[in-house]
Order: structure tokens, then sequence, then C-alpha cells
């Protein structure tokens, strides 16, 4: 099975979340602010596009998950 290419940041994120010590584990806050801009990043497109946080620009955020819905599409239509 291929690895969807875009998915850096989320596996990042789910290390950090799975992390052995606890201190180095995302905050209830910080997980609803990486959330929020990852939805903003999608949603509110031309308000993001050029913001970087985390690691990435809204518009790398978008075009993952643009990529991910195609994806998912292609897999469907499979079975």
């Amino acid at each position: 099975m291929q690895v969807w290419k875009g998915t850096s940041f989320n596996k990042k994120l789910a290390y950090r979340c799975m992390d052995a010590n606890t201190k180095q584990r995302p905050s209830s806050p910080e997980l609803m602010n990486i959330f929020n801009y990852w939805y903003g990043s999608i949603v509110e497109y031309e308000n993001y596009k050029d913001i970087n946080e985390y690691e990435y620009y809204g518009k790398e955020i978008k075009e993952v998950f643009e990529e991910a819905d195609k994806e998912i599409a292609n897999r469907n239509r499979k079975f």
C-alpha cells in the first residue's frame, strides 16, 4: 500500500501525541490551535495561504488535504 505523500505534518502530530514523555505531548489548547489552523487553511484559504504556522504554510495544508480527498475518492472507486 502506498502511503499518501502529504502525511508529514499528520505524522509529526501523531508522534507528538503518543510521545512516551507526557511533557512532550501537545496540550489540548495547542491541539485546538493546530486543528483550527488546518481548518482555516482549507475553509479560509485566502486568509491563510501565506501564513506559516507549525512549520507549514496554509497553502501546503490545503494541498495535502485536497490530495487526500482525491486519494480517498480513488480508493472508494476501486472497491
